[in-house]
């Protein structure tokens, strides 16, 4: 239940990001005693006994509007990793410490940042696509007057993700003869193919850290 609520604030965080307007601005990264990695746009948020671990990540305006929008993409890529491993590090460290198990190795860590660093396009534009799935059919149900069902796909639909929106397109978009009916189809369908492959492969890798022979 932890992993999949602290997934839910992962996909929700990546919308977000994804989706925001590009800004030049500075990021500031610290470790803890623990280990976790933490961000922040200020140094004074910062424990006074962490500052000498401070990292600096700034976005540096290129000249050219190609460029400049190749280093904005970039940064932000580099940012959805970066939180997506915290999430994920500081979620398996927490299951492996209620199974009184060793922490993540060196190694382990290495192999959890590549995994992300190949997978980031996906996990970026998955809640990207559920969101734009939740906005149609909400909206649909608002013009068709179906004032519980928007509720339902609206607010399901950012707690559950796309899953309440299935009945909702086979009851009032099925009788469509509309594109509408096939783009609602297409983004139902497209986050659960965007994200089965960096799943799986995070599943293999949860089960080769758990039964490693380190802790055993």
């Amino acid at each position: 239940m932890d992993m999949g609520l602290n997934l839910l604030r992962v996909l929700t965080l990546l919308a977000v990001l994804a989706g925001s307007s590009p800004s030049w601005a500075e990021m500031i990264t610290y470790t803890d005693d623990d280990g976790q990695l933490h961000f922040t746009d200020s140094v004074h948020s910062v424990p006074a006994r962490y500052r000498d671990r401070v990292e600096l990540k700034e976005d540096a305006a290129p000249a050219g509007t190609h460029e400049v929008v190749e280093n904005q993409t970039s940064t932000r890529l580099g940012m959805v990793r970066d939180i997506v491993y915290a999430a994920l590090e500081s979620t398996l460290n927490q299951a492996l410490n209620r199974n009184k198990l060793a922490p993540l190795t060196a190694a382990e860590k290495r192999s959890l940042k590549g995994l992300i660093a190949e997978h980031t396009l996906p996990l970026v534009a998955a809640p990207l696509l559920a969101v734009l799935a939740i906005l149609i059919c909400t909206l649909h149900a608002l013009i068709g007057q179906r004032f519980l069902w928007a509720a339902v796909t609206a607010i399901g639909g950012l707690l559950l993700g796309v899953l309440p929106l299935f009945p909702y397109t086979v009851l009032h978009l099925g009788n469509e003869r509309t594109p509408l009916k096939l783009a609602a189809l297409a983004l139902l369908i497209a986050p659960f193919l965007l994200l089965y492959e960096p799943v799986m492969s995070l599943w293999q890798l949860t089960t080769e850290i758990v039964t490693s022979p380190l802790r055993n």
